[in-house]
């Protein structure tokens, strides 16, 4: 999933296609496929107006009023056509069972959460081919519990890869019961590139920094800023820098000093490498956090807390996560130690020797 509005998700795809360039594979796309439901939510005027009342009013005052797609649009319009080598566009996965390739894969982000497209969609399990030999990497659900018909997808689905990779604890404890072959625990596709490559691929010109100011950066996916409202304002106060928040809205929260509004893949890379603290509640954002060795507080992801909880768990690092106003009283935040660093090393050396593996094994 790669031709979208998301950060994490079309930097994971960059991720994962550069590694497995890497490895030494010159022909290599990423399928253009696109989910019928991910497709309308691009349509700004369909998407709008599904649902019920009052997640049409929500809707109407994103992306009408305070343009919210417009503003995505801007920031993703060129990255995925200038890196990324893809081919002609799939609609469905009658379409997909025309392709031919030697090898196919599937990952990373949640590709396996029926939540993200409105249904499980089997084409990202690769339900298309038989003949293809089939790897997943670092996919995901998020936080969803797989049951019913659903659970009988998956499993009727992974039982033909010959490799598969998950990116969290959680769902392997979930499906391994049912599957034949060993789930492997892989680390976020993003974590395959080092800062140094991120920085030497990806930097662009600091045009949201040219004074080289200090700052706070904060980046918060699927919640209202004023969730986070009590604990913001302590933080602010603890650290004493201003801070600036990634956002697709023009107009300014409480405790925020400045909006970046309609930033590039290319400026999110920038703005983690020059902050002096990170404040986000995203899954994403702590990885780069982590990758890039700055200090940071992850506030709780209400609606998606787990992979997250994994993740920081992995690495020790798990009282980086605050869940209310007396957390963020109480967390330390000068502390500057990247002892987590050697675990994160090695999980990164993990995957990358288990996907080199996979793609060798006959």
């Amino acid at each position: 999933m790669f031709n979208c509005y998301n950060y994490g998700a079309v930097l994971q795809a960059y991720a994962t296609y550069k590694f497995i360039k890497n490895l030494g594979y010159e022909n290599v796309e990423l399928i253009n496929y696109e989910n019928e439901y991910e497709s309308k939510m691009k349509k700004t005027l369909p998407f709008i107006f599904s649902g019920n009342l009052k997640e049409i009013i929500k809707k109407f005052i994103q992306f009408i009023f305070l343009g919210k797609n417009r503003h995505l649009k801007n920031g993703f319009k060129h990255f995925c056509n200038s890196l990324i080598k893809s081919n002609k566009k799939y609609k469905n996965i009658e379409e997909l069972s025309k392709s031919n390739y030697d090898i196919l894969v599937s990952g990373s982000d949640q590709i396996w959460n029926p939540v993200i497209f409105n249904t499980l969609d089997t084409s990202y399990l690769l339900d298309f081919s038989d003949k293809a030999k089939k790897i997943s990497i670092s996919s995901s659900a998020g936080s969803y519990k797989f049951t019913g018909n659903d659970r009988k997808n998956i499993v009727r689905c992974l039982n033909k890869y010959n490799a598969i990779s998950v990116r969290e604890e959680s769902l392997k404890e979930q499906l391994q019961s049912e599957i034949k072959n060993e789930i492997f625990v892989s680390t976020d596709p993003t974590l395959l590139l080092s800062h140094e490559e991120w920085i030497n691929d990806l930097k662009s010109s600091n045009r949201y920094n040219e004074q080289n100011s200090k700052y706070i950066l904060m980046y918060i996916v699927d919640a209202n800023l004023n969730t986070y409202s009590e604990e913001l304002e302590i933080l602010k106060k603890r650290l004493n820098l201003p801070i600036w928040l990634i956002t697709p809205y023009k107009f300014k929260m409480k405790y925020i000093d400045r909006n970046i509004v309609s930033a590039t893949p290319n400026d999110f890379i920038s703005l983690f490498d020059n902050a002096e603290f990170v404040i986000t509640n995203s899954y994403h954002g702590v990885i780069f956090s982590t990758n890039f060795k700055k200090k940071f507080i992850a506030l709780e992801n209400h609606k998606n807390p787990v992979r997250t909880k994994d993740y920081l768990n992995k690495i020790q690092i798990s009282e980086k996560i605050i869940k209310n106003k007396k957390d963020a009283e109480a967390v330390n935040l000068e502390k500057n130690n990247f002892e987590y660093y050697e675990k994160l090393k090695k999980m990164v050396d993990d995957t990358k020797k288990w996907i080199g593996d996979s793609f060798s094994e006959q």
